[in-house]
């Protein structure tokens, strides 16, 4: 699992199959129910910080992604892995930001211009790594069809 392979905790937040699947799935690895609500409520409730909030469909995702971000955090407030399809695949805090995960139209290709502006708009310079794929759709498969 590259999350484990990083060496930070992890934590697997999980909406639509029971806890025990999850846990049988992927072995010992913490899992808790996501909740109710938007993306952005549901992200909000993780981001205790520091985190690092990753999405699970994006198939070139690293170990060093991760770590990368981790780094970035050091210097950066906020971090992003912008997704070729104008979303975000990583979203990392240092400190509480509430603001960023506040209602905004999830899942379209506004979501990383959005969160941008909304960090201009404090005055705070996020980190940003180098993007990614998405698997949003199923033609953005076509892309990984050698998995």
């Amino acid at each position: 699992m590259t999350l484990a392979s990083t060496g930070f905790p992890v934590e697997l937040r999980s909406t639509g199959a029971p806890i025990a699947a999850f846990r049988r799935w992927l072995g010992d690895v913490a899992v808790v129910p996501q909740g109710r609500g938007h993306l952005g409520l549901r992200m909000r409730r993780a981001a205790a910080p520091p985190a690092i909030l990753v999405g699970a469909d994006i198939p070139g995702l690293t170990a060093d992604h991760i770590r990368q971000a981790a780094a970035r955090l050091a210097d950066h407030p906020v971090v992003i892995g912008p997704a070729h399809d104008g979303g975000y695949y990583l979203i990392g805090v240092s400190a509480p930001a509430r603001w960023l995960f506040a209602p905004m139209a999830w899942g379209t290709a506004t979501v990383l211009a959005t969160t941008l502006g909304r960090c201009a708009a404090r005055g705070v310079v996020p980190g940003i790594l180098s993007p990614l794929a998405d698997l949003d759709r199923p033609e953005d498969l076509g892309e990984w069809s050698g998995l």
